[in-house]
């Protein structure tokens, strides 16, 4: 059965059709990414069978697929919990390696884009710009940077490595929503000229430039979290996986 769904974070013309095991993993992961399903919750099929009002085999397969994306873990015996975050130590090593195989990827992608993606990239660049400077905003923000970045990469045809960051970007959204304060807001207009100033490089077709400047924001992206991290988080975080 597939069931038409609205995507609720961004503005497309068209709308997409969803299975109902998508559209229960498409759910699980925003709330999962977005903080509303804490870390060590555990996902209960009968309990968010009421929630989503989707039928209970669906949710078991969408657990099953966030497993598998490392959002997840199950315990045996126990059940299956929301992941806990990464460390900042391991965050850090995994910002090294996005430095150095993201604007590679872009590099090669920039020769396979087409108008109609360029233009993709240009309103989910507008779209993050009409976003207030608050807090409310934070996930939307970060969700349609994931969607900006992973869409400029998608074009190379590395696959296997784009998968891959977008696996990381998952991890840092999780940890971006439990173990930063939220006054890392304030740097959105860095972000958003950040892109802006990706969109220049990708229409010159500069292909060094682009790779600076994706850099560049991603340099942005974890001094940003180092600012904001909170060591009080962290203690709470700790102190719950203790009580599991």
């Amino acid at each position: 059965m597939r069931v038409r769904e609205l995507n609720t974070h961004i503005d497309t013309p068209m709308a997409h059709y969803m299975t109902m095991t998508e559209m229960a993993l498409e759910s699980l992961r925003k709330s999962i990414l977005q903080g509303e399903l804490k870390p060590g919750t555990q996902l209960v099929p009968a309990k968010l069978e009421k929630q989503m009002a989707l039928s209970r085999e669906a949710i078991r397969d969408a657990i099953r697929q966030i497993v598998g994306y490392g959002l997840a873990e199950t315990i045996t015996n126990k059940g299956t919990y929301v992941a806990q975050p990464l460390t900042l130590a391991e965050l850090e090593e995994i910002f090294e390696l996005r430095m150095h195989a993201e604007p590679a990827i872009a590099a090669i992608a920039l020769n396979h884009l087409t108008q109609d993606q360029v233009k993709a990239l240009a309103h989910l660049t507008t779209q993050m710009e009409s976003l207030t400077e608050s807090r409310e905003s934070l996930a939307d923000h970060f969700i349609m940077n994931r969607e900006f970045h992973l869409s400029l990469y998608q074009p190379a045809g590395w696959n296997h490595l784009h998968r891959c960051i977008a696996l990381w970007f998952d991890q840092i959204l999780i940890f971006r929503s439990c173990l930063c304060r939220r006054e890392m807001y304030k740097d959105f207009l860095t972000f958003n000229q950040d892109h802006q100033n990706i969109l220049k490089g990708i229409r010159d077709k500069d292909a060094d430039q682009l790779k600076a400047l994706v850099k560049a924001n991603l340099q942005s992206g974890i001094e940003n979290i180092k600012r904001t991290y909170s060591v009080e988080l962290q203690k709470q975080i700790d102190l719950n996986k203790k009580k599991r």
